[in-house]
């Protein structure tokens, strides 16, 4: 590891996680007003830049975040999808206290989300899924806090939320599974005057119940990436405790294991499997 010249802030042998942004273009108008993540020069490293598995990486300090002493290097591992989780239900979403919150999709994102809505104070969180997630995900969502866990494929989730909310729908639905028939089913699942988080990515047009949407005022936030302060506050939940990003920590590998470790990344075995370097306790 070697530092640069002009930073003063760093040693070397620091702990610190990265922002997955390589740069912005500094001038823009979301540049300027702090939303450089949504910049429309923003790179991001192993996208529009080399990325960590290169042999080498280089990172600017402006997106470096110190390691709390009490955060393990594995917990720090999981910071960047709870960052985006925080830009999405905490900055976006603003879930309150006392809520009732569907979070749809029960990945490592909504896996995040359902922690993050009951360390915020949510009185429910209902958390939706698919049969191919109810060996292992939905399980996992009561540990993560949910209230309910729901297969779709099994149960009415429409009719589940009506009754939890004597029929005024949700406060908060977050969509973190990106199918379009569950982006189109959050605006019915949404109370009225009541938000629609977008996390999660179709990789295509969706549908939506226009209509629908507009009778009951619901406000559709979308979300993407995550800010300099979704990091700070990912870094804080996790050394306070208030979430607990090891839950999600499914399979480990040495990094001489990579390809076996991507290899179950993809069959959708894992929640999240991390590399450890070889040689490391």
């Amino acid at each position: 590891m070697k530092l640069g010249p002009d930073t003063p802030r760093w040693r070397v042998g620091d702990r610190v996680v990265v922002e997955n942004t390589v740069g912005a273009c500094g001038v823009c108008e979301m540049c300027r007003t702090g939303n450089g993540h949504i910049c429309a020069e923003k790179r991001a490293y192993g996208t529009d830049s080399a990325g960590a598995m290169a042999e080498y990486a280089v990172f600017s300090c402006s997106a470096l975040h110190r390691i709390p002493e009490r955060v393990s290097f594995e917990e720090a591992a999981v910071v960047e999808p709870l960052a985006v989780v925080n830009r999405g239900v905490v900055e976006r979403g603003d879930v309150r206290p006392e809520s009732t919150v569907v979070v749809i999709g029960p990945g490592s994102i909504g896996l995040l989300a359902t922690q993050v809505c009951r360390s915020a104070g949510a009185r429910e969180v209902i958390l939706a899924g698919t049969d191919r997630d109810s060996e292992v995900r939905l399980p996992l969502g009561l540990k993560c806090g949910a209230t309910r866990v729901v297969n779709v494929q099994k149960e009415d989730l429409r009719e589940i939320v009506s009754r939890a909310t004597d029929g005024f729908g949700a406060d908060l639905v977050i969509e973190a599974s990106g199918s379009p028939k569950a982006a189109q089913e959050a605006i019915h699942l949404a109370g009225r005057r009541k938000t629609v988080s977008v996390i999660g990515l179709t990789g295509g047009p969706v549908t939506l119940d226009w209509d629908v949407a507009v009778f009951k005022e619901i406000d559709i936030r979308f979300s993407k990436s995550s800010t300099y302060m979704s990091w700070r506050r990912a870094l804080s939940m996790i050394e306070g405790g208030r979430v607990d990003v090891r839950t999600l920590i499914t399979h480990r590998f040495r990094l001489s294991e990579w390809h076996e470790a991507l290899q179950v990344a993809e069959s959708g075995a894992a929640i999240k499997a991390i590399l450890i370097p070889d040689g490391a306790r």
